[in-house]
């Protein structure tokens, strides 16, 4: 490996060029080689301004992450995002307040070829002090293993404290000997509560191969300083079939009802 860097200018404030090279590194168990970053920045600790840019080889083809910082007194911000990976593409621009409330808009691009492709949407925006989020996504005839999911369909919005939306999939997934066809329909509801209690609600309706998986009642997911409760009322081919699962410091427990399975 090797890196220069040159700070430069006052030393309350300094400006920073960087140049280094990695050879390899691993992050969240992904390899990256040939990894260089780039940057040149005035106004380092006060409001970072100027290009950055890293590029790697991934087992997923080649990576480059080019952005331009101009942030000001107010908060930082990120102008011209551009990250591409292979045929995937992210592009955008987004700013962070003082509150760490972010604004902007990211788009996620993988180019149609052969009725395939990936798109997907992220506004953000400050709603009444609230870190507000939309998201649509749609995706086609993307193959990831085993699993080929022919139409996803994603949409949700609202705050970080109140979020509702809708997910579609269905797809096929194969190995040796079968070929089975899955499907998942579901409203959603992602709720905080002023004592940090997240709480997901989903009513899902799902089938797999010669499965099907509904709900007697709603779903909910619980998490709160790092103990998570699940309680899943749900039916298997139209039989009644409890989940309940509890996880904390020193503590799993995972209970499965079920009548005339």
């Amino acid at each position: 490996s090797e890196f220069s860097a040159t700070l430069t200018g006052p030393r309350t404030d300094p400006a920073l060029r960087l140049d280094g090279t990695l050879e390899a590194a691993t992050l969240a168990g992904q390899g990256f080689e040939n990894i260089r970053l780039r940057t040149e920045l005035s106004e380092l600790l006060s409001a970072p301004k100027g290009p950055v840019r890293l590029t790697a080889d991934t087992t997923y083809g080649p990576l480059d992450v080019g952005a331009r910082l101009a942030s000001t007194e107010a908060g930082y911000a990120v102008d011209d995002l551009e990250l591409r990976l292979a045929e995937l593409s992210v592009g955008g621009a987004f700013a962070l307040d003082p509150n760490n409330i972010a604004t902007g808009q990211l788009i996620v691009n993988l180019p149609e070829e052969d009725d395939r492709y990936v798109r997907a949407t992220l506004d953000l925006e400050n709603v009444g002090g609230e870190q507000g989020i939309a998201l649509k996504a749609d995706a086609k005839n993307v193959i990831y293993q085993t699993y080929a999911v022919e139409n996803l369909s994603f949409n949700a919005a609202g705050t970080l404290a109140a979020l509702t939306g809708e997910l579609s999939m269905e797809g096929r997934t194969s190995d040796a000997m079968l070929t089975r066809e899955f499907g998942l329909d579901t409203p959603l509801t992602l709720s905080r509560s002023p004592e940090d209690v997240y709480r997901l609600v989903l009513e899902p309706d799902a089938d797999f191969g010669r499965y099907q998986v509904g709900h007697s009642d709603a779903v909910a997911l619980k998490y709160q300083a790092g103990k998570i409760e699940l309680d899943a009322p749900l039916t298997l081919n139209g039989k009644p079939f409890a989940l309940n699962y509890i996880r904390a410091e020193g503590i799993e427990e995972l209970k499965i009802r079920s009548n005339n399975l």
